[in-house]
């Protein structure tokens, strides 16, 4: 409600009234003779409106102009057009006042909804505001899981590449694998030789960045690596006050007597970071443990050694999300007699994939256990169809690290 608005409706109120009593009452100016009087219009329209205040004081301007009007136009005193007129120009305010007051009564609650309804009003239009920004945030976590460690999700296909039959030469693959899944630009595997000197046997990118020998603070930093024993990176070595201007990371690795080292020279700004070191860790790792695999002459694992390979897929669902699948074969269910080991390899073996590795498992060694790196219910799914129905195949897949030891417990507890 606006005072300027009140005194605006209020002077046009009066100044119809006027009119009409000078065009039809021009020998009793402001209409005190005649009751009741128009004039109680302005007050009663007024604090109909608007309220009580309003009501109140358009009746005492109403009353005032009344009286201004008997006194001036009339030719009377002031004092005797009050007295004379005492109970009209009283009833003026009075009027308006009872009027807010009705007005009050009768709006006061639709107002107060009123009010409540255009709160009402704008938290909607800030909750709808909010929810659209929840659903705008919501498609980008959406998406964004969605991406998340894509870029790592074909390390398992990338892994067989490098053992399949047609597969180049080892470290060169690796190189290249790294550059596609880990965005690695420029690296080089050097072997620590008898003399213990690092000796360049495979890069990628740029060839003049890696000598054929590593020498100097380069050469010290991955020396540092390998008797630690595990990844060094360019935030290690400047936390230790060591030069580092040729290298980002160095990671030693172990293949059956040898002892390498991969060195990552270039990478883009936004691929270093501890998940992706950590991702070339794992994938390193794998490459080590199949090359090591492949190198046995036996076609079938330990117990001792498929353990460690199960306790790598649980490092690697810890740290990358990739669970990992072991499925193990027995023999069928109404199977006569008890197939022998030499059977079950038989038709077990020659379905896996380069990198697939198999192991005995079981209180007495009879039964056969294949662990898919990185591979999901897709490729068991594959494998146990490929071995045919005289076998039976059940699949466990490795989701934590709790859940590999209980995997592992249930592996060879089989009877």
């Amino acid at each position: 409600m606006s005072g300027i608005r009140v005194i605006t409706e209020s002077c046009v109120l009066l100044l119809v009234v006027a009119l009409a009593n000078a065009m039809f009452g021009n020998s009793d100016p402001g209409w005190l003779a005649l009751n009741p009087t128009p004039y109680l219009l302005v007050p009663i329209l007024i604090g109909m409106r608007y309220g009580t205040i309003p009501g109140l004081f358009s009746g005492i301007f109403a009353a005032a102009i009344m009286t201004c009007a008997g006194s001036f136009l009339g030719g009377g005193e002031v004092s005797r057009v009050v007295d004379d007129s005492a109970f009209t120009l009283l009833a003026l305010p009075a009027l308006g006042l009872l009027t807010g007051e009705l007005h009050r009564a009768i709006f006061s609650r639709s107002r107060s909804l009123a009010r409540r309804a255009s709160e009402l009003e704008g938290d909607v239009a800030r909750l709808g505001a909010d929810l659209a920004l929840a659903r705008e945030s919501q498609g980008q976590l959406q998406e964004q899981l969605a991406l998340h460690g894509a870029e790592f999700c074909s390390a398992d296909s990338e892994l067989h590449k490098l053992f399949d039959d047609d597969a180049g030469p080892l470290l060169p693959g690796t190189l290249d694998a790294l550059s596609d899944l880990c965005d690695v630009g420029a690296a080089a595997f050097y072997l620590l030789g008898a003399n213990k000197k690092l000796e360049l046997e495979a890069a990628h990118g740029d060839p003049g960045r890696f000598p054929a020998v590593l020498e100097g603070d380069t050469a010290k930093i991955a020396m540092s690596a390998l008797d630690e024993g595990k990844l060094v990176t360019c935030r290690s070595l400047w936390d230790g006050g060591k030069a580092a201007r040729d290298i980002i990371a160095a990671l030693p690795l172990s293949i059956g007597g040898d002892r390498w080292v991969l060195v990552i020279a270039d990478m883009p700004f936004a691929a270093i970071h501890w998940q992706n070191f950590a991702r070339i860790e794992v994938f390193c790792r794998w490459v080590a443990e199949t090359e090591a695999a492949k190198a046995d002459d036996a076609p079938v694992l330990a117990e001792s050694e498929l353990h460690e390979r199960v306790e790598l897929a649980a490092r690697t669902v810890a740290e990358q999300g990739l669970p990992t699948t072991v499925v193990l074969f027995t023999a069928a269910a109404g199977l006569a007699g008890s197939p022998d080991q030499a059977s079950l390899q038989a038709a077990v073996l020659p379905q896996l994939r380069a990198a697939d590795v198999a192991g005995t498992v079981g209180r007495d060694g009879a039964h056969l256990a294949v662990l898919l790196p990185m591979g999901g219910a897709r490729e068991a799914g594959r494998l146990v169809e490929a071995v045919g129905d005289g076998w039976s195949g059940e699949s466990y897949v490795i989701r934590s690290a709790d859940g590999a030891e209980e995997i592992w417990k249930a592996l060879t507890d089989v009877r």
